[in-house]
C-alpha cells in the first residue's frame, strides 16, 4: 500500500476510467488539473499497476458555528479481477487512521450503495430530494424569477452571499470562498453546465449548479425571498415561504432549459427540510446522498456545542480507530466543549452504575440527529442535523 505522489495521477486515472466508465474525458481532465494536484491517493499496486485505490479530497467545512478541515472520500475503486480480497477494507482503514493523525473530526462520501460502507461505521445523514420536470411550469402572475449565468467577476460576491446564507440554513456545509467557486466554475464547464443565479427583477434570490451530459440536471438550489432575512415569522410561515421560493426557482429553471430544448430536467438538492409549493411529498423522489464517519472523536467533540452546559459518560467502541475506544466524559458547553478520557482507576470508581456503551456509528447517528438515543442527552445538544453536502468531487 502506498500514498501516491502528484506525478502518479496518470496511473490512478487508468483505474478510474476502467471502473467509472460513465465519467467523461472532459471531466477527468478537469479533475486532473484542479483536484488531483492537492488530494491524497491511497493505492495498492501489482507489478507497478494500480489495482485498488481511494482518494481524499480536502474541504473546509462549517460544523455549527465552528469550522473544521475534512476530507471527501471519492473514487473508491478496485479492478474487477482484484475484488473480494479485502483491498477496500485495508485502504479505508489506512486512510481513516491517517485522517485521525491529522485531527480530522469527520470524513464524508457519496455512496454508490449504503450497504458497502455501513460495516465501516458510516452513517447516512443527508437524503437529497429530487424532482424531474418535463415541461415548462406555469408562470406566476406576481412576477417571475429568471436565471442568469454567473460571471467570473461575481464569484466573490456569490461566495460572501452563499456562505452567510448556507450557515443560516445548514449545520454542516462546505465553506464558500472565491477560490471554491473558481473550482466549481471549471467543474460545471467539464459537465457542460454552469453556475446560474436567480433574480427577481434586479434582486438576487439565490443560485444553483447545472450540468448536461445526455440529460439536464440542476442541483444545490439555494434560494430565498426578499423578506426572509429581515422578518420574524409565526410557526410554519418561514417553511411556506421557502417552499414558495423553491417553486419560483423551479419555474425559472424549467424555462431556462426549455429555451434550450433540454427538457426534461432533474432538479435536486433543495435546502435541508424544505419542500416545493404545489408539489406533494409523493411526487418527490429521494436518494441517500451523504454518509459521514467520525474520525477523530476528540476533535469532533471539541466542535460540538450544547444549548445548556451538559456532562455525560459513554464507553465508545470503534473497530477501526483504536484511539477512539474507551470511556470518556463529554463536557459540552455553549462556547467550548471537551472530551476527557477516563482512566481505568477512575472508571472503577464509577462502578456503582453501568456506563452506557455506544459504537462510533451510534454516536454519530445521535449527534447528527439521525436517530434517537436514550444514552445521550440529545435535547441539550446542538445537533448537526441539517447537513447540506452536495459536492461532486
Amino acid at each position: 500500500m502506498a500514498v501516491l505522489g502528484k506525478t502518479e495521477w496518470k496511473k490512478a486515472r487508468k483505474l478510474w476510467e476502467e471502473v467509472f466508465d460513465e465519467d467523461t474525458e472532459q471531466f477527468l481532465d478537469y479533475y486532473e488539473c484542479y483536484v488531483a494536484d492537492h488530494n491524497l491517493i491511497f493505492a495498492e499496486q501489482e507489478q507497478g499497476k494500480i489495482v485498488s485505490m481511494l482518494q481524499l479530497n480536502p474541504y473546509r467545512v462549517h460544523m455549527g458555528d465552528q469550522k473544521a478541515d475534512s476530507y471527501y472520500i471519492v473514487a473508491v475503486a478496485t479492478g474487477e479481477e482484484y475484488r473480494h480480497q479485502g483491498r477496500m477494507r485495508r485502504l479505508l482503514t489506512e486512510a481513516m487512521n491517517h485522517m485521525y493523525q491529522k485531527e480530522i473530526p469527520f470524513t464524508f462520501l457519496m455512496p454508490a450503495s449504503e450497504s458497502i460502507y455501513l460495516p465501516f461505521d458510516f452513517v447516512t445523514v443527508y437524503h437529497q430530494s429530487m424532482f424531474t420536470y418535463g415541461a415548462e411550469m406555469d408562470v406566476q402572475p406576481d412576477g417571475s424569477w429568471h436565471c442568469v449565468p454567473c460571471r467570473r467577476d461575481q464569484l466573490q460576491e456569490l461566495a460572501e452571499w452563499s456562505d452567510a446564507f448556507l450557515q443560516k440554513h445548514s449545520d454542516v456545509v462546505t465553506v464558500r470562498t472565491e477560490d471554491y467557486y473558481k473550482r466549481i466554475w471549471k467543474e460545471q464547464e467539464s459537465m457542460n453546465g454552469q453556475i446560474l443565479l436567480f433574480y427577481e427583477k434586479e434582486q438576487l434570490r439565490g443560485y444553483c449548479f447545472t450540468g448536461y451530459e445526455g440529460s439536464a440536471e440542476s442541483w444545490e438550489i439555494a434560494v430565498t425571498d426578499e423578506h426572509q432575512s429581515s422578518k420574524s415569522y409565526v410557526f410554519g410561515e418561514e417553511s411556506r415561504r421557502q417552499a414558495a421560493a423553491n417553486r419560483r426557482a423551479m419555474e425559472a429553471l424549467t424555462r431556462w432549459f426549455g429555451e434550450r430544448n433540454q427538457l426534461p430536467v432533474r432538479i435536486c438538492g433543495f435546502l435541508p427540510g424544505s419542500g416545493i409549493e404545489g408539489i406533494t411529498v409523493r411526487e418527490l423522489s429521494s436518494r441517500p446522498m451523504t454518509m459521514v464517519r467520525i474520525v477523530n472523536l476528540k476533535t469532533f467533540v471539541n466542535r460540538v456545542r450544547a444549548k445548556n452546559p451538559v456532562q455525560f459518560l459513554l464507553k465508545v467502541k470503534d473497530p477501526v480507530i483504536q484511539e477512539n475506544c474507551g470511556v470518556f466524559r463529554f463536557e459540552l458547553g455553549r462556547e467550548q466543549s471537551e472530551l476527557i478520557s477516563i482512566s481505568e482507576k477512575e472508571e472503577q470508581r464509577q462502578s456503582d452504575w453501568e456506563i452506557p456503551e455506544v459504537t462510533i456509528s451510534e454516536l454519530a447517528a445521535a449527534l447528527y440527529g439521525v436517530e434517537q438515543n436514550e444514552k445521550i442527552p440529545q435535547g441539550e445538544i446542538c445537533l448537526l442535523s441539517r447537513v447540506y453536502l452536495n459536492e461532486i468531487v
